[in-house]
């Protein structure tokens, strides 16, 4: 799989505000984690500085969340609406550039709002959702189906069949051989509605769902 093609990744690191040193309580912290959590602690918070332009400074929370993330362990994170929950995606992400972080979403408003900023703020990630909105766009289907995009915004419906019917994207996830191996991690978004998934949708059981944002 061919890496993301990104916005201009050439940053001007020179003119960047030195970035704060992570505080030593919390990094004492970390060290309970794992025996990797600090480096990759550190790497995380450094790679979304400057893949962001210096603009986002990650917080601890959203690094211990990336953290464990990042070891394969399943996480929730409870948080109010717009502190940044996003952070846990372009975190892995920008850990996989090569692979496909599938988020499901269930609101199209959402998903529109979540690819529009992260397309514009990092720099070495591609995002796009999944909707009717891309039935006719052979063009992106193209690029999806040849790993040009490092995270999907789906819902669950999409990837399911509807009345009897498959979906493109169900298509890709249950008869393509090599596609599926692409996908390093499934986040979900408004997880309080992960009953939905068990129940109406059966994604967690199906796809192995077993973490959410």
């Amino acid at each position: 799989m061919e890496p993301p093609s990104t916005q201009d990744s050439t940053l001007a690191v020179d003119t960047l505000v030195p970035i704060p040193p992570l505080s030593q309580d919390f990094l004492r912290t970390l060290d309970i984690v794992s025996d990797m959590a600090v480096g990759n602690a550190l790497l995380f918070y450094s790679r979304v500085y400057f893949s962001s332009g210096g603009k986002i400074i990650l917080r601890e929370d959203q690094i211990l969340a990336g953290v464990r993330y990042h070891e394969r362990q399943s996480v929730i994170k409870i948080a109010r609406t717009g502190s940044g929950k996003t952070m846990q995606i372009i975190i892995a992400a920008l850990m996989n550039p090569r692979q496909i972080i599938l988020v499901l979403s269930p609101l199209l408003r959402l998903q529109d709002s979540m690819v529009d900023e992260i397309n514009k703020d990092f720099a070495g990630v591609r995002a796009i959702a999944i909707n009717h909105a891309l039935r006719n766009n052979f063009e992106a289907w193209k690029g999806i189906e040849a790993g040009m995009y490092n995270i999907i915004i789906t819902s669950p419906e999409q990837c399911k069949t509807i009345n009897g019917h498959s979906t493109r994207l169900h298509t890709l996830l249950c008869k393509n051989k090599t596609w599926p191996k692409q996908i390093s991690g499934v986040v979900v978004d408004e997880a309080h509605g992960k009953h939905g998934l068990d129940g109406e949708y059966g994604l967690a059981r199906e796809y192995g769902v077993d973490g959410g944002d």
